[in-house]
């Protein structure tokens, strides 16, 4: 009798603790999961940004607004270097230099900033070029080593009725490959590790991603330090992507060409642009890589009133936005029927980092006049990232010529009256050093430049 008080006992407690214990998983459960979702949304509508930004111990200067200014602009230097430090400015076209003595009391340590606060710089030196050109800034240290460096540009605004060739840069590109404070497109040295292993939507919202425009650009000066220990010789090898890849073609345009006929726009000009919309030269120049809606709508609005050169690969592949201070990179990879619709070509990374020379195709078209060869641009004028024709190349395209050793087409797009040519790579400034590769882009001006 007592035994079975007992086993009923135990079975009573065994069946109250069950429903207990099975109350409490559920609500261990529960509050797991409303923990996660807290965590997600807050992570989601705070931006990671708020991190703090990851500086190297060296030293920096960056300017305050863009890259493009016209005569008589005051261009404000943010700096980060000690009393030692000493900056040279040179204008690559006139050989002028710049005298600066640089105020060091009021230099910034960037090494407390968050990331999202790189763009707030105090503003602690100044310059006002008089002559337009393109002027290389260099930082050096007391051993006169370099130490930093970038390029900013200066328009003629002399006679704005004379302008017909338009140069636009790459420099979206450019900030999207800019590491400074730790985070570009491509790497992440800012938001903790934990976050990206547990955020799925880490890859997928880019959006929420701010790259800080106005900053010391490492991409650039990187390139510049390549440059300036190759006595500024332009080394096929180097394969340039950035802001050095710029300058091959602005200089041949200013050696060639009335330099008051050329008018150097940045992206956020081209985003902006009022001006007259018809019978311009438009170059898109360097690594023509990341666009805006907006810079999307701008040429496809222009292409039909205006001659277009691509003198670039990898052109109109990313999708950026800009706010304020900042970049969106908003789509990695963009249609690529809206590309190929707009520049006959799209990228693709067959032959990446491979270099060739252009074979001729069509050698009885006129944009061949006094070119008597059969491949022209040396072994470099295909290289780096090139782009190929696809189904959705408009009809009206022409293949000129193509990599010899490497995918890549060069073509002629007809609209209308007017043309777009597409050289198809990133390495195409190195064709300049060919003649025939420079009578042909000679070629292609004159035919752009012809009755306007």
């Amino acid at each position: 009798m007592l035994t079975n008080i007992i086993t009923r006992k135990i079975a009573s407690f065994y069946w109250i603790m069950k429903k207990y214990v099975k109350n409490i998983y559920i609500l261990i459960f529960f509050t797991f999961i409303i923990v996660i979702l807290i965590w997600f949304v807050y992570f989601y509508f705070v931006k990671l940004s708020n991190y703090n930004s990851y500086i190297e111990p060296k030293e920096y200067f960056a300017f305050s607004k863009g890259y493009v200014y016209n005569p008589d602009d005051t261009v404000f230097l943010t700096k980060f270097c000690d009393k030692n430090s000493k900056i040279e400015i040179r204008n690559l076209l006139s050989g002028e230099e710049l005298r600066v003595e640089l105020d060091y009391s009021s230099s910034i340590d960037y090494s407390s900033y968050k990331f999202n606060e790189l763009n707030c710089f105090t503003h602690t030196d100044c310059i006002i070029p008089t002559i337009p050109g393109i002027y290389l800034v260099i930082l050096k240290n007391r051993f006169d080593e370099y130490q930093f460096g970038d390029i900013f540009f200066v328009n003629d605004n002399s006679n704005q009725d004379k302008v017909k060739i338009k140069v636009v840069l790459s420099d979206y590109t450019w900030i999207a490959y800019n590491e400074f404070g730790g985070r570009s497109n491509y790497k992440d040295f800012v938001t903790p590790n934990f976050i990206k292993m547990f955020t799925s939507f880490y890859e997928h919202r880019r959006d929420n991603y701010p790259l800080n425009i106005f900053r010391p650009n490492l991409a650039n000066s990187a390139e510049i330090e390549q440059w300036f220990n190759d006595d500024f010789e332009f080394v096929n090898r180097r394969n340039y992507h950035c802001v050095v890849s710029e300058i091959p073609l602005l200089k041949f345009l200013y050696s060639n060409y009335d330099s008051y006929s050329i008018e150097i726009l940045d992206c956020n000009s081209f985003e902006e642009y009022k001006g007259e919309r018809e019978n311009f030269l438009f170059i898109f120049n360097g690594h023509s890589e990341y666009w805006s809606d907006i810079m999307i709508a701008g040429l496809n609005n222009l292409k039909e009133m205006n001659n277009i050169l691509f003198f670039s690969g990898n052109n109109i592949y990313r999708k950026v936005k800009r706010h304020n201070n900042s970049l969106f990179v908003v789509e990695n990879i963009i249609d690529q029927k809206i590309t190929s619709n707009l520049t006959g070509l799209y990228y693709s990374s067959d032959g990446y980092m491979q270099n060739s020379s252009f074979k001729i195709v069509s050698k009885n078209h006129l944009l061949f006049k006094g070119i008597h060869v059969d491949e022209f641009g040396g072994d470099w004028v295909v290289s780096h990232e090139t782009d190929k024709i696809t189904i959705n190349t408009p009809t009206n395209s022409l293949i000129l010529a193509k990599g010899r050793d490497v995918a890549c087409d060069l073509i002629l797009v007809k609209n209308n009256k007017y043309y777009l040519l597409n050289t198809g790579s990133v390495g195409s400034y190195n064709g300049l050093k060919d003649w025939y590769f420079a009578k042909f882009i000679k070629n292609y001006i004159s035919l752009a430049m012809e009755d306007r």
